[in-house]
């Protein structure tokens, strides 16, 4: 009897560390998830691609002073978190769905945002730390170590010993690698997720601006076979999106445009107006007709 109880305590004990196994890697994986949704809405999520261009990803070199603020900005906000990426495998292993760290994430059932087939926004988000973010936080500090001044053209610089002090500061002794080693942890997740992407690259579920900050680490490689292959993603992209959904949207525009003028040909006849007014802002319940025709079974 004592050995039955003796096994049954056991066998509780081992339950319980399994269960605290599991909530200490969905308490890992809900941080995971905020880092991935902060760096992606931190790139991608403030201006258009447009404005998103001039203001932030491709900054003219003429702007210094917006140059400076945005890498003050980027250091500020990101440097712990690209440390910590760069240092960390079962870290980035979690972000992209790979290896140990996808079985270990997916124990928790918290409804991840880069769980079960998204973790392709996951690596983006490491793509666009360890590509993009750490060019400015490498040329923040390289300008520190030149005080305060930019190198020619705003070029990326490599660690310097004069900024040893100010990276420990900030990261508890953790040392920021060079850009050349970042590069090449960029450059494996960019292959990983062309090739575990696959379908939603070529289904058009990711948007452009995302599938061309993922070849980045591609084009830096600056290879011929690698710089070749980024060519051919292009131009993949152009006819997906010039030709596809372009097709989608002009089919789209047309069936509503269909659709409108058989509205305003009801309200003509009922000498109601024909003009929505405020046509942009999102519709609420007040802007509803108070007629029966929205019931439309049009696809």
């Amino acid at each position: 009897q004592q050995q039955q109880q003796q096994q049954q305590n056991d066998k509780q004990e081992e339950e319980d560390n399994d269960n605290k196994q599991s909530y200490n890697a969905c308490m890992v994986q809900d941080d995971d998830d905020d880092d991935v949704q902060r760096v992606l809405l931190y790139w991608f999520g403030q201006n258009t691609p447009e404005k998103s261009q001039k203001q932030l990803w491709m900054i003219a070199t003429s702007s210094i002073e917006h140059m400076q603020q945005i890498d003050a900005e980027i250091t500020q906000q990101f440097f712990p978190l690209l440390v910590s990426l760069a240092l960390d495998e079962n870290k980035r292993n979690s972000w992209i769905g790979k290896g140990d760290a996808k079985k270990a994430s997916g124990k928790c059932g918290c409804g991840s945002s880069s769980g079960s087939g998204s973790y392709w926004m996951g690596s983006i988000a490491a793509i666009v730390v360890l590509d993009q973010l750490s060019r400015h936080v490498h040329r923040y500090f390289d300008s520190v170590k030149n005080g305060g001044k930019y190198r020619s053209g705003g070029s990326v610089g490599e660690q310097g010993d004069c900024c040893n002090d100010i990276r420990v500061t900030m990261t508890n002794g953790k040392t920021l690698p060079k850009q050349s080693a970042l590069d090449e942890l960029a450059y494996d997740i960019a292959k990983w997720f062309q090739k575990r992407y696959q379908r939603e690259i070529q289904c058009g579920m990711i948007p452009i601006p995302m599938m061309i900050f993922a070849l980045m680490p591609l084009r830096h490689k600056s290879t011929l076979h690698s710089v070749g292959y980024v060519q051919a993603k292009v131009q993949d992209m152009s006819s997906l999106h010039g030709i596809d959904l372009e097709n989608m949207i002009r089919r789209f525009r047309c069936a509503t445009n269909r659709r409108m003028a058989v509205l305003q040909d009801e309200a003509r006849r009922k000498g109601k107006s024909t003009i929505f007014k405020d046509s942009k802002e999102p519709l609420s319940d007040d802007n509803h007709d108070d007629d029966d025709n929205d019931n439309d079974n049009e696809k």
